[in-house]
């Protein structure tokens, strides 16, 4: 990006941080007081520990170690208007033949990323109770209307391109209320990939984080569909989960509450070294695993056995040696 364009990002970044402790050159760092701290401390420190680099596109606090991308800071502390209003101009950016010229170089990594790392979902979704076929096979799983309305699942009868055609939808929302992920499924039988999702990394979201109780008992799933229908779930999109995704590092950082491993009756061994895993950090003696009875996952445990079958074996969580 030119000296232009990075002082325009500059000034968006201002408009809720503030002027820096010193005016430097837009390839430097600028100093400026951390929102991060001031919402731990409930007061501006103006010590101005949060260094920001445009040209890079990052900052970092010194003090509470607080870090994120422009984009990121942007989302999290200025409002949804400005937000919008940085992710136009980055677009009009790249399509600029400067900015195709040196798009590649490092510094221009993380304002790429904001804009690749962007989905979204078909622009044909149905409502589920006008498809039959949609709506009958989530009927037989046991997913109610309730259920519906609160993931927003929708589906797609009929798309040209087959990775959206006869497929339910289920999104994902982030803390902010962007969508970060979604979840494609047939419900027919007939395709060749039963699940088609979007090409993000799962590690680098959280499936549903706007819906997440961070002060309450919070259960770790597979699925999505096991979590649909589990309180207050996140399902991990796998069996396992490694210590360096999003997910781990933010259960350490944001859970006050118990964290219950309730993986697939097969995965077992998966759920007693995650068990182990939680238990070695800051949220040790606060986690959880149910023994999942054989033959069962979360979503046919709930099909088979209803809420009261569910509550059942939710009550049987258990602390380990």
């Amino acid at each position: 990006m030119n000296i232009s364009q990075l002082h325009t990002i500059k000034e968006m970044v201002e408009t809720f941080l503030g002027k820096p402790r010193v005016e430097t050159d837009i390839e430097g760092w600028f100093e400026y007081n951390c929102p991060n701290c001031a919402d731990l401390e409930g007061k501006v420190d103006s010590k101005h520990n949060l260094p920001v680099s445009y040209q890079k596109g990052y900052c970092h606090c010194w003090k509470c170690g607080f870090s994120a991308s422009i984009g990121s800071l942007i989302r999290k502390y200025g409002d949804h208007g400005l937000y919008e209003s940085y992710k136009t101009f980055l677009r009009e950016v790249m399509q600029s033949a400067e900015f195709q010229f040196d798009m590649f170089s490092d510094n221009n990594k993380n304002y790429l990323k904001e804009i690749q790392n962007e989905i979204t979902l078909p622009s044909n979704l149905t409502p589920i109770n006008q498809c039959a076929e949609a709506s009958f096979y989530l009927s037989k799983r046991g997913i109610t209307q309730d259920i519906i309305d609160r993931y927003h699942i929708q589906c797609v009868p009929w798309s040209n391109d087959y990775k959206c055609r006869n497929r339910i939808f289920v999104p994902s929302y982030n803390r902010f209320g962007d969508l970060n992920y979604y979840i494609a499924r047939d419900y027919t039988g007939k395709q060749k990939l039963k699940y088609a999702n979007p090409p993000i990394p799962k590690t680098s979201i959280i499936f549903n984080e706007n819906l997440v109780n961070w002060y309450d008992t919070i259960y770790l799933c597979e699925g999505v569909f096991d979590a649909i229908v589990t309180p207050n779930s996140i399902p991990m999109l796998g069996k396992k989960m490694s210590e360096d995704t999003v997910l781990f590092q933010t259960l350490i950082e944001r859970a006050e509450s118990d964290i219950v491993v309730f993986l697939d009756d097969d995965a077992h061994n998966d759920a007693i070294k995650l068990y182990h895993q939680l238990n070695a950090t800051s949220l040790r003696n606060r986690i959880k695993i149910i023994d999942t009875p054989k033959g069962y996952d979360p979503s046919l445990l709930h099909q088979e056995k209803g809420i009261s079958g569910m509550i059942e074996v939710l009550r049987t969580a258990k602390k380990i040696q």
